[in-house]
């Protein structure tokens, strides 16, 4: 069998990735000794990307509030607040036979 097509052993490393890990190890120390340097594309893109982040939590903060304000007690689909139309209408029409009190009572939805 030829060498080149040994197996290679699991925990063995090859050279391109010590080189990696050499260059990598670099990157850190500068980093670490002198700060991170970016380009000025990289600060500009940076700043759009924290901004949008700032964009979006506003967002989603102002729909939360928004969402609390007209909290209903059930969701329904359209079927449901289609029977709960007819539930209402045909409750305010009995109430009105029975109770004799027509002028005083408004169907659902019809303000003063």
């Amino acid at each position: 069998m030829n060498r080149k097509h040994l197996p290679r052993p699991q925990d063995a490393v090859s050279a391109s990735e010590l080189a990696e890990m050499g260059v990598c190890e670099r990157r850190v120390l500068l980093a670490q000794r002198h700060g991170h340097w970016r380009t000025t594309a990289q600060q500009r893109a940076m700043r759009r990307g924290l901004d949008a982040h700032a964009r979006f939590h506003r967002d989603g903060l102002a729909a939360r509030e928004a969402s609390g304000r007209r909290r209903r007690w059930i969701s329904l689909t359209s079927w449901g607040r289609w029977v709960l139309d007819i539930c209402s209408r045909l409750a305010w029409t009995l109430s009105k036979l029975f109770v004799g009190t027509a002028d005083r009572l408004r169907p659902p939805g019809e303000g003063p």
